[in-house]
Formats: C-alpha cells, structure tokens, sequence
C-alpha cells in the first residue's frame, strides 16, 4: 500500500500533476519537448506499467530536470526501468522516490546506474522502509565513484550502523555531495564516531542531518573533535539523542575554535539549561556571522564559504 507518514524533512516536488497526463507526457517525452523540465505524480496511486512507461521515454528526453513518483506503487520490475533509464538519460538533475513500495534490492539497482550517472544531482528516497542496510551499503558504493550527486535524503530508511558506516567510509573518498539526511535511522554511536573519522578529511559534505539516530555522549564527543578539524560542515541536526553533559561541553569547546558552523540543532532534555544556553551564544556570535559572511580581519586556513544566517530545523539546501 501506498505510505502516508512523512519523514522529516520531505518537501515534494511541486506542481503535481494528473495520473490521465501520463500518456500525454509520455508522448511528449518522446518527441523530446524541449518545454517539458518537470513531472510530478506524487500519490497519484501510479502501478508498475505505467512507472515503466515513463520510464521509457525518459530515454528519448534531454530537457526532462525533474521527475516526482513519490508515494506510489514503485515495485522491483519499476526501479529497474527507471535504473535503467538513469544509466542512460542525460538530462534529469532531480528524481523524488520517498515513501514509494521500494526495497533494498530496487535501491541497489539504482545505485548501480549512479555509479554511471553524471548527471543527477539530488536524490530523495525518505521513508523507503524496506530499504535498510542493503540499500544503504549499495548507494555507499556509488558514492564512491559518483562524481555528480549533492543531495541524498535517506531519512526513515531503517539504516543500523552497518550501512552508516558504509555512508561515512564513502564520504572519505566522496568529493560531491553535500547534503545527506539521514534523520530517524538507528545509526548510533559506532555509526556517529565513523562519521566523525570521515568528517576529519572530507571537505564538502556542509549539512548533515543525525537528529533522532540512536546517538549517546560517546557518538557527540566523537563528533565535536572531528569538528575541531572540519571547516566545511555548516549545519549539524543532533536532536532527540540522548547526549549529556559531557557531550553539550564537547560541542562547546568545539565552537570555541570552528567558527564556520552556524547552524546546530542540539538535543535540550540532556544536558543542563546553562550549557544549553552557552550553545546557543556561541552560535550567535556576531564574530561567528563575519566568519560566515567573509567579512573577518584573518580567514581560516581552509575558507569555505558558509551562510550566516542559522539554518532552521528541517532547511536543507535545494
């Protein structure tokens, strides 16, 4: 059945469209049109036939920039034309798969045509809950090669440590992607610390979503001192994790010296209302916002241009 829970941070793609428009679209795919940039049936109780029609004539289309099937019926036999599609269309810059029927093997097959993929950009597939570990590990391996990618939105995907370590060893390699999302998966602390060894080298991710992942002190500590290295990371979601004092004083002493961050969401019911605050000062230091907008005397050894203005719970970039 189609899902009806919207995991944090999925903003469809907007204007939908009617499921009567398929044949119309498809027709126009094939000739090509050069006016036709965005398609959107989200929960448009879209089957597999028709999925694979679109997919299709994907491959006739060099302007096609977005395409949003989310909340339908994407089966296996599905993501594969569109897998397929992918290895071979060279236009499409935005494809919204979230809360589709896909599971960790449909995931795969996509990953396999990102490792060929030049084009896409931004890849929504939040709420795939049959995905998992497998799907995590499979994109992993794309990542390492994809040169294109830059959004990757895997909240509500059932990932455990094991493909969040996978993700994190891919972002050491991984020059392209700067926003991942991967809020509400059981991550934890063995997953945070490897985001945090890979944090020490990569210099692109900027937005990094970890709220609600299982992650305890020992995870925050590990990533506040890869944080004291990393000058690219801008925003940090670590809400509704069970980190304690000790964690809020290693994020304090991290903002005392990285003055590139400017957006951290940090769980409150944990540590004390003073250090609580104490974050909150830092993050809206007027010397912060210089950094952040060039306008400093002196510039970090790596300058990497960072948006002064705090990002809100939930904003990643489009």
């Amino acid at each position: 059945h189609t899902h009806t829970h919207t995991p944090h941070n999925y903003r469809p793609i907007w204007p939908y469209m009617a499921a009567s428009a398929i044949p119309l679209c498809v027709e126009r795919l094939l000739k090509n049109d050069p006016t036709l940039k965005v398609l959107n049936f989200a929960n448009k109780n879209l089957h597999t036939d028709e999925i694979q029609t679109l997919a299709e004539a994907l491959k006739g289309s060099t302007s096609l920039r977005l395409l949003g099937l989310s909340q339908n019926h994407v089966k296996h036999r599905a993501a594969l034309a569109l897998a397929n599609a992918l290895k071979d269309h060279g236009s499409l810059s935005h494809l919204d798969l979230s809360l589709t029927d896909m599971d960790g093997k449909s995931v795969e097959a996509l990953a396999k045509a990102l490792r060929e993929n030049k084009r896409l950009t931004r890849l929504e597939l939040a709420g795939l809950r049959g995905s998992g570990d497998v799907g995590a590990v499979a994109l992993a391996e794309a990542l390492m090669v994809n040169t294109s990618l830059s959004v990757l939105n895997l909240s509500s995907t059932r990932i455990t440590h094991v493909g969040a370590q996978a993700l994190a060893k891919a972002l050491s390699l991984n020059t392209a992607l700067t926003s991942l999302n991967l809020y509400k998966n059981q991550i934890g602390d063995m997953g945070a610390e490897t985001f945090a060894d890979a944090l020490r080298v990569n210099t692109t991710l900027t937005w990094l979503n970890l709220s609600q992942a299982w992650i305890t002190t020992t995870g925050a500590v590990a990533l506040a001192n890869a944080l004291t290295v990393n000058v690219t990371l801008k925003t940090l979601f670590l809400g509704s994790n069970k980190i304690e004092e000790e964690g809020g004083r290693a994020f304090v002493e991290m903002l005392k010296v990285n003055m590139m961050m400017t957006g951290l969401e940090f769980p409150h019911a944990s540590i004390s209302d003073a250090l609580y605050v104490e974050i909150k000062v830092l993050l809206t230091d007027p010397v912060r916002a210089a950094w952040a907008a060039g306008e400093a005397d002196t510039k970090p050894a790596r300058e990497i241009p960072v948006e002064a203005k705090r990002s809100r719970e939930g904003d990643d970039p489009a």
